[in-house]
């Protein structure tokens, strides 16, 4: 299945009748051949592909600045919370002055959402706290639990 674009968004394809099979734009344009697709969706990685670099790139920046207040910094640590909501947890640290356990959230721009997953598990991590999941990272390995911290979401 293809990804596409704002503007080309596929609404959806005809089941029935003489427009059976055919897909649609958002806007209820026909998208008339399978290469129309490939193009829509071609438009559409190439965007992913560049917030995707965006979005590591702003997490990079994050990382250096948590380096001048926290230490055994550990990036992409899933969290599994009380309720068994799984979130990856972009940066997991420990404040150098508090030995606090700090939950951090990059997002590269001011209107990037939360995901669905995010969006339940941040406040419960605030309320009840956490466990890392899997493996865990270095400094935190799996089975550590989290203690009730507010979600810090960074954003430029």
């Amino acid at each position: 299945m293809w990804m596409a674009s704002a503007e080309t968004v596929v609404k959806g394809v005809a089941a029935f009748g003489p427009e059976a099979g055919k897909a649609f734009k958002a806007t209820g344009e026909a998208i008339e051949s399978t290469y129309d697709a490939y193009k829509a969706g071609e438009k559409a990685g190439a965007s992913i592909a560049k917030n995707a670099a965006k979005g590591k790139a702003f997490e990079s920046q994050v990382a250096k600045e948590l380096e001048k207040t926290d230490e055994s910094i550990a990036s992409q640590v899933t969290l599994k919370t009380r309720s068994g909501n799984k979130t990856r947890m972009d940066f997991l640290s420990l404040d150098k002055k508090t030995g606090k356990i700090n939950v951090t959230e990059a997002k590269s721009s001011k209107t990037a959402p939360l995901t669905r997953n995010q969006a339940q598990a941040h406040p419960e991590i605030g309320t009840s706290g956490a466990t890392v999941a899997g493996k865990g990272k270095p400094g935190f390995p799996g089975g550590t639990q989290i203690p009730p911290t507010q979600v810090n979401i960074v954003r430029p």
